[in-house]
């Protein structure tokens, strides 16, 4: 995954546009005939392309929450959301794998092998996966939190959220983003007076690390803890072409 361009801060606009095109906005609708505006729960899925293949990934509490509404509304339904070329509701997923202790990833497919979404491409996971990310090194996630994404009866902005924070510390599981000298800063361009945002919604955001110009792919967030403003990215190293984990591979 490379920058057109040779040179493009990674906090600008342009970089913040070319990574949320790897992502899609989700929603959860206790039934298939709602409307779109009628979500009640939203989260993030990243664009993933493995062996030619492609694959929608969130977190595993997103499916979670949607059988918990299946309880009491059968007909409740996934669906991802683009605006290119116009407002389009996207539906129709078939679960390929999920794990919930460790990972907390849920891996799904659409009704054919490969999907053409306008203006949208797929992380090609086997050339950009990186499996040795380090302290320090900065990571870069853009993604769909539920305060950003407004959807009514006759408008819809999908607006995403750019962060670009250090790594505090790496193990099997997690890469950790700590606000460990309490001074991130946030700013909102169209909004100026904003002070910030909640992150719910955030959860199945790809993350990334820009290493030597390109745009490497370490994993999903998976946890927004707004007390002390940690981030969890859950790794995922252990995926099968066929999109399902790996559980030899899986750390433990």
């Amino acid at each position: 995954m490379k920058i057109l361009r040779a040179v493009v801060p990674t906090d600008s606009a342009e970089t913040a546009h070319f990574l949320a095109c790897h992502t899609l906005p989700l929603g959860i609708k206790e039934d298939a005939q709602h409307a779109p505006h009628q979500v009640v729960a939203r989260a993030t899925c990243s664009l993933l392309e493995i062996s030619k293949k492609h694959f929608f990934v969130t977190c595993s509490h997103v499916l979670d929450k949607l059988q918990e509404i299946q309880i009491e509304h059968p007909n409740a339904q996934l669906a991802a959301y683009t605006t290119v070329p116009h407002f389009t509701e996207l539906y129709g997923f078939s679960l390929v794998d999920s794990e919930s202790e460790i990972l907390d990833v849920a891996i799904f497919r659409g009704q054919e092998d490969r999907v053409e979404l306008p203006e949208r491409s797929f992380i090609p996971y086997n050339g950009s996966y990186l499996a040795d990310p380090v302290i320090g090194e900065y990571v870069c996630i853009v993604g769909y939190p539920s305060e950003t994404v407004e959807v009514t009866e006759g408008r819809a902005d999908l607006n995403y959220m750019q962060l670009i924070f250090p790594i505090s510390s790496v193990s099997d599981r997690h890469i950790v983003l700590a606000d460990e000298t309490g001074q991130r800063r946030f700013r909102d361009f169209i909004e100026p007076q904003k002070m910030g945002v909640d992150l719910g919604g955030l959860s199945g955001s790809a993350a990334y690390v820009l290493r030597n110009f390109i745009y490497r792919f370490i994993g999903v967030v998976k946890e927004c803890h707004e007390r002390d403003n940690t981030i969890l990215i859950s790794r995922l190293g252990c995926l099968n072409p066929d999109g399902t984990i790996d559980r030899s591979r899986m750390p433990y």
